[in-house]
């Protein structure tokens, strides 16, 4: 009975690592998705100034597109995998009929009561200067800086840093999958530095002084004093 047990656990935690396999082969997934419906300005026609009320792939496009067109069937697709990331909320009828509303992360990508969204920052984070640039590219622009600062000035930044530790938390894991976006779908040479490497870049460039304030816990604002 107890080899039976055994047998069973194995068999249990080989299909999951399958599964997890499968999952990050096709994580690529994910972020074309987010893309897709911050695009199409999905969060906003749910949401409706708070109001939040979960609509079908039909309706969200009606308000959407209303004198036509649209796939309906391909946009639920792209909802039922977001659904899986806490972005919507999947709420399924007695009749088979799937309906959609912000979940607690998607609510962030529509604008909250201090006029802030994280929509335009996933949309846009592609035009970040350091991340995009190699370390002798960042400390040319870095010298020239310097130069054009007054003493006790100082040179502010805002990007990503990398954790010096490899873990399994979500932070690290968005941060290392930014990292590896960068330097596959952007530019090869480019990427995410640790608080060091950007210390080092700064007193390369002539800065005496560094310092990362993390008002943000993934793209924190980088300070170079002069």
């Amino acid at each position: 009975m107890e080899k039976m047990n055994g047998v069973t656990n194995v068999k249990e935690s080989q299909s999951k690592a399958r599964l997890a396999i499968f999952e990050i082969a096709h994580m690529i997934s994910v972020p074309m998705s987010l893309t897709t419906v911050i695009k199409l300005k999905v969060p906003d026609a749910i949401w409706q100034n708070g109001l939040n009320i979960p609509l079908s792939a039909s309706q969200i496009l009606t308000r959407l597109r209303p004198h036509g067109g649209g796939d309906a069937e391909n946009l639920q697709r792209i909802l039922r995998l977001l659904v899986c990331y806490d972005i919507f909320a999947e709420h399924l009828s007695s009749c088979g009929e799937r309906k959609y509303s912000l979940a607690y992360v998607g609510k962030t990508l529509v604008v909250d009561e201090e006029g802030l969204s994280y929509a335009a920052y996933i949309l846009h984070h592609h035009q970040w200067i350091l991340l995009a640039w190699t370390d002798d590219e960042c400390l040319k622009a870095m010298q020239n800086c310097y130069k054009a600062l007054p003493v006790g000035g100082k040179l502010i930044a805002c990007d990503p840093v990398l954790p010096e530790l490899t873990n399994e938390s979500q932070r690290t894991k968005a941060l290392l999958g930014g990292d590896i976006f960068i330097m596959t779908m952007y530019r090869t040479k480019g990427k995410h530095r640790t608080e060091e490497q950007f210390k080092e870049l700064g007193i390369s460039a002539g800065f005496s002084h560094f310092r990362a304030v993390y008002v943000d816990s993934y793209m924190p604002i980088l300070e170079f004093h002069k």
